[in-house]
């Protein structure tokens, strides 16, 4: 019964407006976790985890991000650093085709469709991956816009297989700054 009126009443005030729970009172609020900045908690992991309700995910990226960058990426950890570049510098073109987020290199011609995996405001994290008889590579981009640049990081991690055998992995993390080459800037997207 108490579950009740206690779910009773959490809907009353949601009905009004209230979305705070500071002024309610509850006897046994242990079963009551708090929800903020549309992020909840999920009850076994603990991850916060971003409600999309009916909104496509890749209708919820900001246009700024769409475009070509210059990103310059300087490794910040890996499990065997002299196998990867400690820095390097390289375009990608992020764009909408088909309904997807596609990732480009416009200097090598390589083109992959990524799996976007959260919107939050102005930061996305989207997921490359490839996969052959001898390597699975998952490549975990987060960036987050800051007007013409945007910063973050990528972690690479590539299992290795020898006669379809697990033989060991290479793990590496960079730290990414995105400088606007081209598409729709900060500038004109506020004047629309």
């Amino acid at each position: 019964m108490k579950k009740v009126f206690v779910l009773l009443t959490v809907l009353f005030f949601a009905s009004v407006g209230v979305y705070s729970f500071e002024d309610v009172q509850v006897k046994d609020n242990s079963n009551i976790k708090p929800v903020a900045d549309e992020k909840i908690i999920d009850e076994e992991d603990d991850t916060p985890q971003l409600i999309t309700g009916s909104v496509s995910l890749l209708e919820s990226v900001p246009e700024g991000f769409f475009g070509t960058w210059k990103v310059i990426a300087v490794q910040v950890y890996s499990n065997d650093p002299f196998l990867f570049n400690s820095m390097s510098v390289e375009y990608w073109k992020l764009e909408k085709k088909n309904n997807n987020l596609t990732l480009s290199n416009p200097e090598s011609g390589a083109t992959a469709t990524v799996t976007l995996d959260e919107v939050d405001n102005n930061t996305i994290k989207f997921r490359r991956t490839s996969d052959t008889p001898y390597e699975k590579v998952v490549e975990t981009p987060e960036i987050t816009l800051n007007g013409e640049n945007f910063y973050g990081t990528d972690t690479i991690i590539i299992k290795k297989y020898k006669n379809d055998e697990y033989i060991g992995k290479e793990v590496v993390k960079f730290k990414l700054k995105g400088i606007k080459q081209s598409g729709a800037s900060v500038t004109d997207l506020l004047s629309k």
